[in-house]
């Protein structure tokens, strides 16, 4: 059997290379290369990723309730992906496939970007603040918005026909003013 590891005079660490490049240099000819961090009966795997006096920031796996949590400087949970495979951000019990949670409406609204071909649009789809309404912005205007009594409303943000713009009111009537 040949070598299996090897501490440079650098400090590199190489495992199946003689010739480490980084830190920690594994390599494997044929099949996976794992690196597997464990515990046996108690406590939580984690990959803490630290900066000297920046703070440390973690990947871990909760063992409570078989998550996986990102937590940011200061010990606070980000996001996780829990055990079914829903995605909480802002929330520690996402309840669908992508929660987004946050107390305020730009903490808790969801983003689509396209970068490609200039210019490049950014659609934000926003939680109204305490009223009960969605709204959909294009580059930070609102073009639509769906509010609390079920009225969809576009180019206008209240569903009074006296208002510019086009709506789908819940009660049936559909209004358009220029």
């Amino acid at each position: 059997a040949g070598e299996s590891m090897r501490i440079a005079s650098s400090g590199n660490v190489g495992i199946g290379t003689s010739s480490p490049s980084t830190r920690l240099h594994t390599d494997v000819t044929g099949g996976d290369n794992e690196l597997r961090i464990a515990t046996t009966t108690s406590g939580e795997p984690k990959l803490t990723l630290y900066a000297n006096g920046a703070g440390a920031h973690e990947i871990a796996f909760n063992r409570s309730d078989l998550a996986l949590t990102f937590t940011t400087v200061g010990s606070s949970e980000r996001m996780r992906i829990d055990s079914s495979g829903r995605v909480g951000i802002g929330t520690s019990s996402p309840n669908t496939a992508l929660h987004v949670s946050g107390a305020d409406n730009l903490s808790s609204s969801l983003t689509l970007q396209n970068t490609n071909p200039d210019p490049d649009n950014i659609w934000r789809i926003t939680p109204v603040y305490n009223s009960g309404d969605l709204a959909i912005l294009d580059d930070g205007s609102e073009r639509m918005r769906i509010d609390s009594s079920g009225n969809l409303l576009v180019g206008m943000t209240s569903a009074s026909t006296n208002n510019d713009g086009a709506g789908i009111r819940a009660d049936g009537l559909i209004h358009g003013k220029r």
